[in-house]
């Protein structure tokens, strides 16, 4: 489990990015350029079956 927020490897040098980290609730998400705006929080179950779907494009 990651509770410090990392880049997001397909991040851009443009600074367009987006941050995650895991805590022991949920999956959680946040602009890089604007962290003070808070965060998106996923169960992780909503967010592996998020990320399968991705994965099966």
């Amino acid at each position: 489990m990651n509770t410090e927020w990392t880049k997001s490897t397909y991040s851009h040098a443009s600074g367009d990015c987006v941050e995650c980290r895991a805590d022991g609730d949920s999956a959680q998400l946040r602009d890089t350029q604007h962290p003070h705006h808070g965060h998106l929080a996923f169960p992780h179950r909503e967010w592996a079956a998020f990320l399968a779907e991705l994965h099966s494009l």
